[in-house]
């Protein structure tokens, strides 16, 4: 069968038999591969159409992950590290440690931008006067943000008005962000 046509199922279906035996005698897949014709994906297919409970054999290329060093992760935690300097030191993505550290049942900090003050000082100049972007402007937050903390505290988000901002400059970072 030449490479590179798309095989249908009941081709396959026709196929996995004696492709099944063969696999389950200790031929590779690649093998079967380069006897038959088809694609490597396709002769896998094939097996696992005529048996569903074959067990396909992870290639001889496949190396399984390396164990996360769990303890030192742990350890290097308890010393106040974050979880960025972890990973450079053991060589391991900052989010593998977070995910260790989740699995261990530690609770990674938030990257709150404000404490709890902050945050009810917020809401309330945003009851005074319900303006987000102000209130963002004046606080160096986001407009989202702002809508967020209100939302949780329980009060209720005013719509945005088309209020015109006269200290808002059409030049800044601000204005150009909210345009597009």
């Amino acid at each position: 069968m030449p490479k590179g046509i798309r095989t249908s199922i009941r081709v396959l279906k026709g196929l996995g038999g004696p492709l099944s035996e063969k696999y389950k005698k200790g031929k590779s897949l690649k093998a079967l591969s380069e006897e038959t014709g088809l694609y490597v994906h396709n002769v896998r297919r094939a097996i696992l159409l005529h048996d569903k409970n074959i067990k396909i054999r992870p290639s001889k290329s496949y190396k399984p992950k390396s164990k996360v060093p769990t303890e030192k992760v742990l350890e290097e935690f308890k010393k106040g590290l974050g979880s960025s300097d972890i990973g450079k030191k053991l060589g391991i993505h900052r989010t593998t440690v977070r995910r260790v550290l989740k699995k261990e049942g530690y609770k990674y900090p938030s990257r709150d931008l404000l404490d709890q003050k902050q945050r009810e000082l917020v809401v309330k100049e945003y009851v005074k006067n319900p303006d987000s972007y102000k209130v963002a402007f004046d606080w160096g937050i986001t407009e989202n943000y702002v809508r967020k903390l209100v939302r949780r505290s329980g009060q209720k988000v005013v719509k945005k008005s088309n209020v015109k901002h006269p200290w808002r400059k059409k030049d800044s970072w601000v204005f150009r962000r909210r345009k597009q």
